[in-house]
């Protein structure tokens, strides 16, 4: 073993074995092994050395527990572990790091259990917290006001629970901060996210959040992510999407309480790629101000009260890859200017009202999902008479064949409950 040598990186290779031991003489100061096929545990010879700075043993097949590293005394300023199957407890693994020292501590996808200790606050110069896809449990404490220095926070698919605290509000720098999916944050998003001034997304999908979105959100004026969908969010629509500036490209507000309708201010939003508000009670038409965005990729808005009909200025979203109208009131006819929309890929109109003929879809060169059944359409021969090879098509009823669809690939029948059943389109995210 050598003494002496103070970097190795033998990163995205192909290596296999496990971890050696370290002399407790090792100058080793950089220690990268990420993305090879490294198993085994972590000798603690490795985390106490009191050179090391930077450890990457992110993507490769490791296990155990993580060993103490070297306390106060330790010089680690980056920590990447992520994507292994470490276990053990977050607040005896932290008491370890030096907290004058560490930057970035990041175990995101691993077995990780405990709760995030109120010890947290005292990383001074931590930039980067990434926690999601563990086993953590407990509450975000309010001791995360005191990261300063923090620019990313991640705690995304755990086990949190209570609110998100208004010590939120002092972290200025704040550019990331993420709590979606599997945990069970409740109570309201704090108006003290308002001094977020740094903000560039805010992630908060599939918990228990309550009542409306602050106002404030309108002073995060770098904000270009905003995720709180499956949540228990009221208020009204157009004020919302009011708050936000031109530069955001995603927004996710599917599957709350929201209300009102799509304003014709949605097309100030020129930078939007992506808008979930599908499962709200959204009535209104859908204003022509939709064709100003023309970055849209995603526009999913089933299950709502959508009336009247599509607007003509739906053919100026050419980079459209995506649209669920399904499951809302639309009525009249397919423009013809969906034509344009050359980049389509999944289409869903069932279960409106629409009316006169589809066959517009056979010029989307590159559809390769179709859902329009539960439509009054005058027919689909137009549809079977174009060049839609290897498209997916649902149109019909198997029990109740409103219309002769000879290429439908799909037919929807009831369950014993009484439910409908249509089978999901391959490759559909709708």
């Amino acid at each position: 073993q050598s003494t002496t040598l103070e970097r190795f990186d033998v990163s995205q290779n192909r290596l296999y074995g496990t971890i050696p031991d370290f002399s407790p003489d090792s100058k080793m100061e950089l220690f990268w092994l990420f993305l090879n096929q490294f198993d085994g545990t972590i000798p603690p010879s490795l985390t106490s050395l009191p050179n090391l700075t930077h450890l990457d043993l992110d993507f490769l097949s490791l296990y155990g527990t993580i060993p103490p590293f070297g306390g106060p005394n330790a010089s680690l300023v980056q920590c990447y572990m992520a994507s292994n199957q470490f276990s053990g407890n977050l607040g005896r693994i932290l008491a370890t790091l030096p907290t004058a020292t560490l930057e970035i501590f990041d175990v995101n996808n691993n077995l990780i259990t405990g709760e995030i200790p109120t010890m947290i606050g005292d990383f001074s110069q931590l930039q980067r917290l990434s926690l999601s896809v563990n086993r953590i449990r407990g509450t975000i404490p309010t001791e995360i006001g005191r990261l300063q220095s923090g620019l990313r926070m991640y705690y995304s698919d755990n086990l949190l629970v209570g609110t998100i605290p208004t010590e939120i509000g002092l972290l200025t720098a704040m550019e990331y901060f993420f709590v979606s999916r599997n945990n069970n944050i409740n109570g309201t998003i704090p108006t003290e996210v308002g001094n977020m001034a740094s903000l560039l997304s805010f992630g908060a999908i599939q918990n228990s959040l309550t009542g409306t979105l602050p106002t404030e959100l309108a002073n995060c004026s770098n904000l270009v992510s905003f995720g709180v969908s499956s949540n228990r969010i009221e208020g009204n629509l157009s004020e919302i999407i009011d708050f936000f500036q031109p530069a955001m490209f995603e927004l996710f507000l599917g599957e709350n309480i929201l209300t009102g309708s799509i304003p014709t201010t949605i097309g100030r939003l020129i930078g939007l790629e992506t808008l979930v508000i599908g499962e709200n009670q959204i009535v209104g038409h859908l204003p022509s101000e939709i064709g100003q965005l023309t970055n849209f990729t995603a526009f999913l808005l089933a299950n709502n009260s959508i009336t009247g009909p599509l607007p003509s200025e739906i053919g100026q979203l050419t980079n459209l890859q995506q649209f669920a109208a399904q499951r809302n009131n639309f009525t009249g006819t397919l423009p013809s200017e969906m034509a344009q929309m050359t980049s389509l890929i999944i289409l869903d109109v069932s279960e409106n009202s629409l009316t006169g003929s589809p066959g517009v879809i056979t010029e989307l060169t590159t559809i390769v999902a179709v859902r329009f059944y539960d439509n009054p359409f005058d027919g689909v021969s137009e549809v079977c008479n174009g060049n839609l090879v290897g498209v997916q098509i649902a149109a019909n009823y198997c029990d109740n064949i409103v219309f002769n669809c000879s290429c439908c690939t799909h037919c929807c029948e009831y369950n014993s409950d009484g439910q409908r059943n249509c089978p999901s389109i391959t490759g559909s995210v709708l």
